[in-house]
C-alpha cells in the first residue's frame, strides 16, 4: 500500500474517533443537564435535600405482615413418642 493511501486512512479514522468521544461526552453533559433540571434522583435513589452534613435520619420501610390462608394447606397432629 503506497504511504499516501495509508495516512488517508489513518486520518480518517483518527478523525471519526475523535467526533465519536466529542459526541459521547456531549451527549453525557446534555444528560447530567436534564438531571439537574428536572430534579432527578441521585445515585441512592433519594432526592437530594437540604439537611446539614452530620444530621442523622432514620429511613425505613414498614414490613408487610405475612398472610397465610387458613383454608389452604393441611394440618398435621404430631404426637411425641417416648
Amino acid at each position: 500500500m503506497p504511504p499516501v493511501a495509508y495516512l488517508r486512512k489513518m486520518k480518517s479514522l483518527f478523525t471519526f474517533l475523535l467526533l465519536f468521544f466529542v459526541a459521547y461526552y456531549f451527549i453525557k453533559a446534555i444528560y447530567r443537564l436534564i438531571k439537574i433540571f428536572f430534579g432527578a434522583d441521585n445515585k441512592d435513589g433519594k432526592r437530594w435535600s437540604k439537611r446539614n452534613e452530620g444530621d442523622v435520619t432514620i429511613d425505613y420501610q414498614e414490613t408487610q405482615k405475612k398472610h397465610i390462608d387458613k383454608n389452604k394447606g393441611e394440618y398435621i397432629d404430631y404426637e411425641e413418642i417416648k
